[in-house]
């Protein structure tokens, strides 16, 4: 429900989550967020995730992209896990948020994955005004948004053999994951942690 990069109304956001939310998802992998006023946290989140919370919906969210303990909402809320971002040498990613706030860190930086071809201009700084050329049908990306998504698959891969609801995987995965923790950085989340014990994937 977020077809363009860039800013979007909370509310625009919050009509179609609801949207979503409706069919009972297990889990929702949302990559936006924003700081908020006093650091006070969204208010038509919260609302709306105690509407759906009996539903047993997980919410993973990342932790944004400001190099800042700022808490960036709505993974910063209780009811979200807020992802934060590493670097492949397994070291925090320079600009991921961090903070007591931030629940697991994964993989974020130098994901290639496919991009369509042709000519983009870009409509936001820094690069607004410039245009760019893809003729790879490839491109890296970098960013707790793709951290993020990560975690929410791990998460549904662990659903698959354990039988586990959502829930019930999201937290045992973040158990597991702060048995992995990395000094200064914390809990983090390895894409190992989605295979069945005995199956010999690493």
């Amino acid at each position: 429900f977020l077809p363009h990069g860039g800013a979007i109304f909370e509310s625009d956001i919050i009509a179609a989550l609801q949207r979503a939310l409706v069919q009972a998802p297990d889990i929702v992998s949302m990559s936006a967020g924003s700081h908020s006023r006093g650091d006070l946290g969204m208010l038509g989140f919260r609302v709306l995730w105690e509407q759906f919370a009996s539903k047993g919906t997980v919410l993973v969210a990342a932790a944004g992209n400001d190099a800042s303990r700022k808490p960036f909402y709505p993974a910063a809320d209780g009811y979200a896990i807020g992802v934060g971002a590493l670097d492949v040498d397994g070291s925090r990613a320079g600009y991921s948020n961090f903070g007591s706030w931030v629940d697991v860190y994964a993989l974020g930086s130098d994901h290639v994955n496919a991009f369509p071809t042709g000519t983009y201009d870009y409509q936001q700084a820094p690069l607004k005004g410039r245009h760019g050329t893809f003729d790879t049908w490839l491109a890296s990306w970098s960013g707790t948004s793709f951290a993020t998504p990560l975690v929410s698959g791990v998460i549904a891969a662990r659903m698959t053999w354990t039988g586990e609801t959502g829930q019930q995987a999201a937290a045992a995965l973040l158990a597991l994951a702060r048995d992995n923790a990395q000094r200064g950085v914390g809990a983090v989340v390895e894409p190992w942690m989605a295979c069945r014990p005995g199956w010999g994937c690493s």
